[in-house]
């Protein structure tokens, strides 16, 4: 009843790291998904800076809590990247 890979369901199977195991030959779709990935985050980041700066009114928080998001999400996308992608 249960499947051959049951991890697989679960999200757990990293599938980013094996995108050059598994495409070796093809530099190009690796650099196309390393682009669409690079612009998703910037999306995300915009998107929440955006966010962030509706949910305050005063300029002063508003300005902080965009720093404050912008720079935790690139910390943690820049983290995200490094495992993922790089190694």
């Amino acid at each position: 009843m249960l499947p051959a890979h049951p991890e697989y369901a679960l999200g757990t199977d990293l599938w980013s790291l094996r995108l050059r195991t598994e495409f070796p030959s093809a530099p190009g779709f690796i650099a196309g998904i390393l682009v669409v990935l690079v612009l998703l985050e910037a999306v995300l980041v915009v998107a929440g800076a955006r966010l962030v700066s509706l949910l305050f009114a005063s300029y002063a928080y508003r300005v902080g809590g965009m720093r404050l998001w912008v720079v935790s999400a690139v910390v943690v996308l820049l983290l995200f990247d490094a495992l993922h992608v790089v190694y």
